[in-house]
């Protein structure tokens, strides 16, 4: 089942914060999953740890599933394969072409498989690439290089989040911005900024 917090936290009347610290709970125990708003910039792959042996209880669970499904059956290991490596939805979903009950298949099967643990979300993290300098001195070489831009103030205050432990979802949500800003203020920086994708 997906619901939101926000939407749990109306619907069953218990504070936010205790649900959180649940769901955390529930997560540390191997009972439950959080899984953020699927959107068409995700990126999901094969699990590492995927049980996808021939013969795997998981095919038979797959079958009924996709036994739901209307207008194509959808195999386990063609589903798997699409997520052999890493691609956005949105690609997915230009693959499939202009059918919406091919796309809301695909998206039901996508919810199953991340369900199940078959599929993991990859997500892009930020590195500064001032390696061998101090916070001070990092500060004092990005603002000789880069002081006089109209983005300058911008790019210091989401510096805290270039660290490689913050995800981009992670900082739209924490600094109120899109994805379009963020990416434009990386794209400007790029010289002093790396990228990288992992779970």
């Amino acid at each position: 089942m997906f619901i939101s917090f926000q939407d749990l936290e109306v619907e069953i009347d218990i504070p936010l914060e205790t649900l959180l610290m649940a769901a955390g709970t529930l997560v540390e125990w191997h009972l439950g999953i959080i899984s953020e708003t699927i959107s068409k910039h995700n990126v999901y792959v094969v699990s590492p740890t995927a049980d996808i042996a021939v013969g795997s209880p998981l095919y038979f669970e797959f079958e009924k599933f996709s036994g739901n499904v209307r207008d194509r059956r959808w195999s386990l290991p063609g589903l798997l394969l699409q997520f052999s490596a890493p691609q956005t939805l949105e690609k997915h979903r230009t693959a499939l072409g202009g059918s919406a009950v091919l796309v809301m298949e695909f998206i039901a099967c996508l919810i199953w498989l991340i369900r199940i643990g078959l599929v993991i979300q990859l997500k892009t993290y930020i590195h500064l690439s001032l390696f061998d300098y101090s916070e001070q001195e990092q500060a004092a070489v990005l603002k000789e290089k880069y002081g006089s831009r109209s983005d300058f103030h911008r790019f210091l205050k989401l510096t805290k989040y270039f660290d490689g432990k913050h995800h981009v979802e992670d900082i739209m949500w924490r600094e109120n911005c899109t994805r379009e800003e963020l990416f434009r203020i990386i794209d400007s920086y790029s010289d002093v900024l790396t990228t990288c994708v992992h779970e």
